[in-house]
């Protein structure tokens, strides 16, 4: 059973050990962004956070989806690989605060397909 001087010294151990770490951490990225001044070419994980996307909620495997000219609701949810077992009951787009409701039987029908931008949010309901 430790006492209440044991348990400060551990406690101290600790938060002492926690913040060495953290500072590590900070200078390990500090010194990171400094092996890629501006201009030079970033590594592929950053370039891929940076290119222009669109995120999908609800039952899938990909929630951000590469956007490109041209890209369909339709294409977007086969991209993000939905998985809900039953059709979606409402397919949601947000684009710059405003919502859009989407009839999940006239995408299947093919009336309603609309275009996305970049940093559209579509939610996929059932």
């Amino acid at each position: 059973m430790l006492n209440m001087r044991s348990f400060l010294c551990l406690l101290l151990l600790v938060l002492v050990t926690v913040s060495c770490q953290m500072d590590s951490r900070t200078t390990g990225q500090n010194q990171g962004q400094a092996s890629f001044p501006p201009g030079s070419q970033m590594p592929p994980q950053i370039q891929q956070v940076q290119q222009p996307s669109v995120f999908v909620r609800g039952e899938v495997k990909n929630h951000v989806v590469p956007w490109s000219e041209g890209l369909t609701l339709t294409e977007a949810i086969v991209a993000a690989e939905y998985r809900g077992s039953w059709d979606p009951h409402t397919i949601l787009v947000v684009r710059q605060g405003q919502t859009y409701k989407v009839n999940p039987k006239h995408l299947v029908w093919g009336t309603e397909n609309p275009v996305l931008e970049p940093g559209d949010i579509v939610e996929v309901q059932r």
